[in-house]
């Protein structure tokens, strides 16, 4: 099935450097960073990690020195899932841990809820050797992934050192435990991983 499926042209400067980050083989943590970059309206090539505290909606993301580390391991991670990854949907679901992975460290300042999307679509078009992004996300689709991994990790009020390290276990522990299977049996993950399948577009025979 995987030679069915067919991007669909976007024209976006994201498309461009994607497409650059796979034909020059780049690393995943380079990669990472030029794509957070391009969103952040840097004058950079590679965006920085973070150096300060970052919160959403009273949430906060780990601490600064904690980001790096964290972000290693859930690559080292990620890498590993596509090994035993058999069909479109296994893909879908490590795409979908992909984005959660950007999204609970926060690595970045800025712009990652867009690094996120960018990520999961290079990661697909490498996996798929295409030569645009798969998936059609539309603008509102950050809101409804940031709604479904919510509750994926403990909740961190910044108040304290214990609070940062707590977090900081509770994503080092998922990210340890982490397996296909887990992200099939997950249901934040699995309603993810189908409403991303639903934006791919794929050719037909009757196309």
């Amino acid at each position: 099935m995987l030679h069915q499926l067919k991007a669909m042209t976007m024209g976006e400067p994201n498309e461009a450097l994607l497409k650059e980050l796979i034909d020059q083989q780049v690393p995943l943590p380079i990669a990472l960073s030029r794509i957070a970059a391009l969103h952040t309206a840097s004058t950079e090539v590679h965006e920085p990690l973070r150096g300060e505290v970052v919160f959403a909606d009273e949430h906060y993301f780990p601490h600064p020195l904690d980001v790096e580390p964290l972000l290693l391991f859930f690559l080292q991670q990620l890498h590993g899932l596509w090994e035993s990854s058999t069909s479109i949907e296994d893909d879908l679901h490590i795409a979908t841990f992909a984005m959660f992975g950007v999204l609970a460290i926060h690595p970045f300042t800025n712009g990652n809820g867009r690094t996120s999307q960018d990520f999961a679509q290079y990661l697909l078009m490498r996996r798929w050797e295409l030569d645009a992004p798969p998936l059609q996300l539309p603008k509102e689709a950050y809101n409804r992934l940031a709604h479904a991994f919510a509750n994926q990790t403990v909740h961190c009020d910044g108040q304290s050192p214990e609070a940062f390290y707590a977090l900081r276990q509770s994503l080092s522990e998922l990210f340890d435990k982490t397996t296909l299977a887990s992200l099939k049996q997950n249901d934040s993950f699995a309603l993810v991983a189908d409403y991303l399948k639903q934006t791919i577009y794929i050719e037909t025979d009757e196309d």
